[in-house]
């Protein structure tokens, strides 16, 4: 169930990004997928983090984790 809504969202993002291209020009179809591409990013960032908390670990910002696994 899980790959069929990424693939539904892949979709949609497809055909969304299509249709600004076609509207405004191939760089604002580039911003436009880079910002969808970054919000997807963000919320799975924050729902790892959730997951941690839960679990009774201790959540690390940016700076400790590259500080961490270097």
């Amino acid at each position: 169930m899980k790959n069929f809504g990424f693939r539904i969202l892949a979709t949609l993002v497809v055909l969304s990004s299509t249709w600004v291209f076609l509207v405004r020009g191939s760089e604002a179809k580039q911003r436009w997928v880079f910002k969808m591409k970054d919000r997807y990013e963000a919320r799975k960032m924050l729902a790892q983090k959730r997951q941690v908390k839960r679990r009774g670990g201790v959540v690390l910002d940016d700076m400790e984790m590259q500080a961490y696994h270097s």
